[in-house]
Formats: structure tokens, C-alpha cells, sequence
């Protein structure tokens, strides 16, 4: 709707524009460049936060937020997209940057493996053994 591409920023600059009643730069639409550094987009995400009382929050905060929540519910395509919106080149600066995880996170990954091949569930200790020798 807004014309934005891939490789877009996530927080886009604002365009603005002189009006000449007021004497003043007006913020128009924004634009698909991305900030040149953090502080622009620190101070709208209090505001807007402030806005509708929640604490303040900072844009890695959110970051960090939008990765977990990628890494559970997205698809390799989708985190990819959410990646570039970062402004990341690579998924695996989102992942390194962003993508550790919590202590609850880790224990949740442990307890599913194996759901997904049930014959991991039966692995015998004998066949174990049997696999790490084969890789020493």
C-alpha cells in the first residue's frame, strides 16, 4: 500500500516538506530510506509507547521481540523478509544479533526435539555410541 519494497527500512525516514503557511518542515509520508542512526527512531517509539501508557521501550527491545516471535511462528521465507526489514543483508545477522534466546526458550527446544521424527524418541544408547564413534 505504501510502495515499500524488500530491502526497505523497518523504521523508514520521514519525508518532509517546508509549508509555506507555518514557515516550518512538515512531516508529508514517509520515505524507503532508513535513519542514519538510532535516535529518531528511539524517540518516536517513547512517544508512541508514552501514548498509550506502556514503559518506554528501545528499538532493540523490539527487535529483540520481533525475532523471537519470528523464530517460532515464520517460515524461512517470512524470517528472511523480517530480516531484510531490518535492514540486514543476511538472515543470520538477525539470528546473531537478535536471536538469543531465554533460558525457557532453550528448555522449550529441548523438550520438542524429536516430536517431529518420532524415531528419535527410541534411539537406543548402543545406536548413539555407534554414531559417535563413526564421527571420531
Amino acid at each position: 500500500e505504501l510502495g515499500m519494497k524488500p530491502n526497505d527500512a523497518l523504521f523508514p525516514k520521514q519525508k518532509t516538506a517546508n509549508n509555506p503557511k507555518t514557515f516550518q518542515f512538515d512531516a508529508q509520508r514517509l520515505s524507503n530510506e532508513h535513519w542514519a542512526n538510532a535516535t529518531p527512531v528511539r524517540n518516536i517509539l517513547h512517544q508512541a509507547f508514552t501514548a498509550v501508557g506502556l514503559p518506554k521501550c528501545q528499538p532493540h527491545t523490539l527487535r529483540d521481540t520481533i525475532t523471537a516471535w519470528a523464530i517460532d511462528n515464520c517460515t524461512q521465507l517470512q524470517f528472511k523478509a523480517i530480516s531484510q526489514s531490518m535492514g540486514h543483508d543476511h538472515a543470520m545477522t538477525t539470528y546473531n544479533s537478535y536471536g538469543t534466546l531465554q533460558h525457557h526458550d532453550v528448555r522449550k527446544a529441548f523438550k520438542s526435539i524429536g516430536k517431529g521424527n518420532p524415531e528419535l524418541g527410541h534411539l537406543s544408547t548402543e545406536a548413539l555410541w555407534a554414531e559417535l564413534k563413526e564421527r571420531n
